[in-house]
């Protein structure tokens, strides 16, 4: 509440009037700073929220600027190649999205997101992927800082695409599982699985021209400060990120 004077000031000796007038203006320096504060912050989400937006915009053209390009080529590995990239870059974009549309300017919610995802990815696979493979998603409804999603969402991005690629490649159906967990209040655990053929590492390899896939995964694992366990070879897909 702010500072009010005694109602009987004029009657109190001078020492205390000019006290009590300090106060005062002290209070009135502190709101007025208040304020402005308020309308600084104010100013800056907006502000932050515009750069979402507009980045947002610039990475679904280099969107659709991959895919045009991606169609007219007739090479098979950088045809997959360019929509891999594709496909990070509208996971990026997506993230943006998320951070414009929501109040908070620096964290989302990442079920939300996370099940946005899901769909997108489903959405542009090729020939009828989407119609024989289910994605489902299970994670409790909780905020994070755009700095953790990223690596998350490409993460999933990485495994979700390989999975529709390589485990069901053969026109078998089934299902997609991303699976979030709260352990405690420092530690989350993710886990992406799925019941189609797990590819050995050395095919799997060479038919990605290196394995690019894993060495980015290793690397947002590292940027989580995390590790990652993965199912044997021949068995039903399962990688858990801690």
């Amino acid at each position: 509440a702010p500072f009010q004077p005694p109602a009987d000031l004029a009657s109190m000796p001078t020492e205390l009037r000019e006290l009590a007038a300090r106060f005062t203006e002290v209070a009135d320096a502190n709101a007025t700073r208040e304020m402005n504060l308020g309308r600084l912050i104010e100013q800056r989400d907006l502000l932050v929220r515009e750069i979402h937006h507009r980045v947002k915009n610039n990475l679904q053209i280099v969107t659709s600027l991959l895919n045009l390009q991606a169609q007219r080529i007739r090479n098979p590995a950088a045809r997959g190649a360019l929509f891999a990239a594709r496909e990070r870059v509208s996971a990026l974009s997506l993230l943006h999205r998320h951070l414009y549309l929501q109040q908070d300017v620096d964290a989302i919610d990442f079920r939300s997101f996370l099940q946005e995802l899901a769909e997108q990815l489903s959405a542009v696979m090729e020939g009828s992927g989407r119609d024989r493979v289910a994605i489902d998603v299970q994670a409790p409804t909780i905020r994070l800082a755009s700095d953790q999603v990223v690596p998350l969402g490409l993460v999933v991005t990485e495994v979700v695409t390989n999975a529709f690629k390589h485990g069901f490649a053969d026109g078998r159906g089934g299902a997609i599982r991303v699976v979030l967990r709260i352990l405690n209040d420092q530690q989350a655990e993710l886990t992406i699985a799925n019941d189609g053929y797990h590819q050995p590492d050395a095919e799997l390899a060479e038919e990605e021209g290196g394995g690019l896939g894993r060495l980015l995964i290793a690397g947002f694992v590292q940027q989580l400060d995390g590790t990652m366990d993965t199912s044997q070879p021949g068995e039903p897909y399962r990688m858990t990120l801690r």
